[in-house]
C-alpha cells in the first residue's frame, strides 16, 4: 500500500471510529456499552505503529507495513484483505485462461436483519448443498468461487442483504443463468432473484471483497443493528481451487509486513536497509517502496 493512500484510510476511519464511541456513550447498559466501546479501542488501535525498510546509507523510511486490528469494521485492514485476496485468486487462476463471473444472488427486502442473514444463509446451504445432482453440474461448470455478503438499507427502509459470488470457469463456459436462476428460485420459494455477467477484468474480486456496508455514510442506529447481526457469523466463504483461501488471508493479515522486500532506496539507491517499527504519530512521511 502507498504511503498516501495508507494515511487517506487512515484519516477516513476516524469517522467511522467516532460512530463505534458515540454509540458506546449511547448506552446505560454496560454489557453493550462495553461492546462498542470495546470496537472502539480496536479500531482506534489500528495502524498504531507503522514499520519502515529504513536505508542503511542515508536513513531514508520507506514505508512496508503497519499493525493490524483486522476488524471487518477497518478501512485500512480491509484494503489489505482485498489486495490478499486478488494475489489469491491470481495464484490459481487468470483471465488469460479462465472467465470470471459476478453473480449476485438477492431476496426480498425484510425489516429484521437477523431474520434476513439468517434466512440467506440457511437459503445458501439449500442451494449448493441441498440437491446432489445439482452440486455435481455446479462444480463441474465453476471451478471455484468466493462468496461474500453486503447488507444495505433498501429504498423502502427495509434491509437488503445479498450475496456476491465470484465465479471461475474454463474458457468454454459461457454464461448459464437459467441453472442458477432456476435453483434459487426453487430455494427461496420464488423470493430470490439472481444477477450475473462475465467480468472483464480482475475488479470483480474487488467488487465480490468488499466492505460489509458502506461505512462511512451509514446511521448510528444502521450501524449498531449491523454490527450485533454479524458479529460471530462467517461472511466470506470460498469453494473449489479457492477453499480454505478465506482462512489463510485472515492468517496472513497477522503479519505486519506482508512481502518478500525488494529494497533499492528511493533517495539513494542503496540496496541494503534495518526494519524500524515506528509510533504512526512520529511519522511525517515516508517514501514508497
Amino acid at each position: 500500500m502507498k504511503w498516501a493512500k495508507f494515511k487517506n484510510l487512515k484519516e477516513r476511519q476516524k469517522v467511522i471510529n467516532d460512530k463505534f464511541l458515540s454509540l458506546s456513550n449511547s448506552f446505560k447498559d454496560d454489557f453493550y456499552r462495553k461492546i462498542f466501546f470495546y470496537e472502539y479501542v480496536k479500531l482506534n488501535s489500528c495502524s498504531y505503529y507503522v514499520v519502515s525498510a529504513t536505508c542503511e546509507r542515508c536513513n531514508t523510511r520507506h514505508f512496508v507495513g503497519f499493525s493490524r486490528c483486522k476488524s471487518r469494521f477497518c478501512l485500512v485492514c480491509n484494503t489489505v484483505r482485498t489486495v490478499k485476496y486478488i494475489k489469491k485468486v491470481l495464484e490459481v487462476s487468470n483471465l488469460d485462461v479462465n472467465n470470471y463471473f459476478h453473480c449476485v444472488l438477492t431476496l426480498k427486502n425484510y425489516d429484521d436483519l437477523d431474520k434476513m442473514l439468517d434466512d440467506i444463509n440457511m437459503f445458501w446451504r439449500d442451494f449448493y448443498n441441498g440437491d446432489r445432482t445439482f452440486r455435481v453440474n455446479f462444480k463441474q461448470r465453476f471451478i471455484g468461487g468466493l462468496r461474500s455478503t453486503e447488507i444495505k438499507r433498501g429504498k423502502n427502509l427495509k434491509w437488503h442483504v445479498h450475496l456476491h459470488l465470484l465465479l471461475i470457469t474454463s474458457k468454454e463456459f459461457r454464461r448459464d443463468f437459467d441453472f442458477l436462476k432456476d435453483r434459487w428460485k426453487k430455494v427461496t420459494d420464488g423470493l430470490g432473484s439472481v444477477f450475473i455477467k462475465q467480468a472483464k477484468d480482475y475488479d470483480v474480486v474487488v467488487e465480490v471483497i468488499k466492505y460489509i456496508t458502506n461505512l462511512e455514510k451509514i446511521s448510528l442506529d444502521d450501524l449498531q443493528d449491523i454490527y450485533l447481526s454479524v458479529k460471530n457469523r462467517r461472511l466470506v466463504s470460498s469453494l473449489g481451487i479457492l477453499r480454505g483461501v478465506d482462512k489463510k488471508v485472515e492468517s496472513e493479515m497477522d503479519s505486519v509486513v506482508d512481502d518478500d522486500i525488494n529494497f533499492i532506496c528511493k533517495v539513494c539507491g542503496y540496496n541494503k536497509y534495518k526494519f524500524e517499527t515506528l509510533l504512526y504519530g512520529d511519522v511525517d512521511y515516508m517514501c514508497d517502496l
